[in-house]
């Protein structure tokens, strides 16, 4: 099993709604797990419980150059990958795994498909939508815009909850 975490590269987008998913991988390793460099596929890797944990240096639209390339080197079978983003479709702290659905616009995950020539891959689709029904701000602005309040804290809590689905999932194969 292969678990990516989209995000943009970076400090400076750290803590952007975007970057949801990098949050998340980064909250499964432990601080003694090390990132390596693959520079053919622009990605750093953690090999952590059997499964290898991705982390990409390419920006978000650009994420199937690095997932593709990691998946051909490695020849994983798309199923096996568990991709973890943002997602407007949920409002913070609500989240699904689900295979082959996701968010019809999001540039992650629309150039990953582009790059595997499927849809048939695994996502944790984590909620971050907190916009003001009256005042809404386009998507693209508002998931480049850095976590305010308890938004972080409050999608945080459900990081065990996302694990143990994911876990259940690894159990399967």
């Amino acid at each position: 099993m292969i678990i990516v975490g989209l995000g943009n590269p970076g400090p400076k987008y750290a803590h952007h709604r975007h970057n949801i998913g990098s949050v998340f991988v980064d909250s499964l390793l432990s601080p003694t797990d090390s990132w390596r460099e693959d520079t053919r596929s622009r990605s750093q890797t953690v090999e952590h419980t059997g499964t290898t944990y991705l982390r990409l240096l390419t920006y978000m639209n650009e994420s199937g150059i690095a997932v593709g390339s990691y998946m051909k080197k490695h020849s994983f079978s798309p199923t096996s990958l568990i991709v973890v983003h943002d997602d407007l479709d949920f409002p913070v702290g609500q989240w699904k795994l689900s295979l082959g659905k996701g968010p019809p616009l999001h540039g992650g995950l629309l150039s990953i498909e582009e790059h595997l020539k499927t849809k048939e891959f695994w996502r944790l689709r984590i909620g971050v939508d907190a916009r003001d029904p009256e005042n809404r701000i386009p998507g693209i602005d508002y998931v480049l815009q850095n976590f305010v309040g308890d938004e972080l804290a409050r999608i945080s809590r459900e990081f065990p909850a996302m694990n143990e689905a994911l876990d259940e999932l690894r159990k399967r194969g």
